[in-house]
Formats: C-alpha cells, structure tokens, sequence
C-alpha cells in the first residue's frame, strides 16, 4: 500500500507541476466584473446538487456565463441538461484525469471556480489545485493530499452546498463592499 501511495503521490505532483503556469498566472476578477464561473461538486447527495442547480440559476440570472461539472464516483456517468458529468472512466489508475474533456476544464481560464468538494474526492481536488481560473473559492479540508490551493477559504465544521453558498455571498459581498 505505501508503494502506491508513493506512486499516487508522485502522479499528482507531475500532473499540478504540468500545469504550474495555471497557478501563476491569476489575476483575480471583481466579482461585479466576473463573467465566468465554474462549479466542481462530487456528488454525495441529490438534494445538494439541486441545491447547487439552484445556485447555478442565481449566477444565470446575474448575467454570470456559468458551467458546471459534477463527478460521480462510478463507472458511468448520468448526463443532465444543467451539468457536465464525469466519473472513474475519465480518470487514470490513480484516480487522476486522463479525459480531454477534464483536461479542458482545468484549462479554462474561468474568473472564478467554486469547488463544493464537501466530502473529500481527489479528482475534484486535482481539479480545483490545477485549474486556470483567475480566483478560487472552495472549503478546508484535512485531507491526506492537501492539494486545493484556494484563494477565498471556508472554515466549515460540516460542510454542506448551502453553507458554502451562504459564505460565498456574505464574503464576496464584503469583498466588493470593502
């Protein structure tokens, strides 16, 4: 087991040193600015992703240009008119990305990305540490990898998509409102 987890170690650290000029690039957006946003949720609950489709409407109707991904912890993914699905046949051996698809999302230069990764998942994780956007917001986690490199961090005991969505629009507001 330590072998692997060796080798799993050393496979995200080539994936997030392959995508370095992501990280050093940003240049984080105002949120009154922000035209594009991305959402990254691992599925664990059905009420919580209608949470977050709800929230994705929100930022729709404030003129946002929205995508979001969610992954689904199993061989197949189910497709939705309000999301792009990915799951373990986009991702490698290690459970890292090897899909075109997931790479084109870490390399859209969103203004901003939300990750909802309430309960730890490493590609989302991988995802939120190597993407190109400008911003990232998304929650603490102690997790065995620490990858997510988040710019706006939340503290929470129990995270759920509403408590984050709920610190999101108290701590943007107070950003924008100095």
């Amino acid at each position: 087991m330590q072998i692997f987890d060796w080798l799993r170690r050393r496979s995200i650290r080539s994936g997030l040193h392959r995508n370095k000029a992501n990280v050093q690039n940003r240049k984080p957006v105002p949120y009154e600015k922000t035209s594009t946003i991305g959402l990254l949720y691992a599925f664990s609950d059905q009420g919580e992703l209608n949470t977050l489709i709800s929230f994705k409407k929100r930022l729709l109707k404030e003129k946002k240009k929205v995508q979001m991904f969610v992954y689904y912890h199993d061989k197949e993914c189910p497709s939705s008119p309000h999301y792009k699905s990915f799951c373990k046949k986009h991702l490698n051996f290690f459970s890292l990305p090897k899909d075109r698809d997931v790479f084109a999302l870490i390399n859209t230069p969103f203004d901003m990305l939300i990750s909802f990764n309430t309960t730890f998942s490493l590609p989302i994780s991988f995802i939120s540490a190597a993407s190109a956007a400008n911003f990232r917001i998304g929650i603490e986690k102690e997790d065995t990898y620490s990858l997510d490199s988040f710019d706006l961090t939340f503290h929470e005991q129990n995270p759920t998509v509403q408590t984050i969505i709920s610190s999101f629009d108290k701590y943007i507001l107070k950003i924008n409102t100095g």
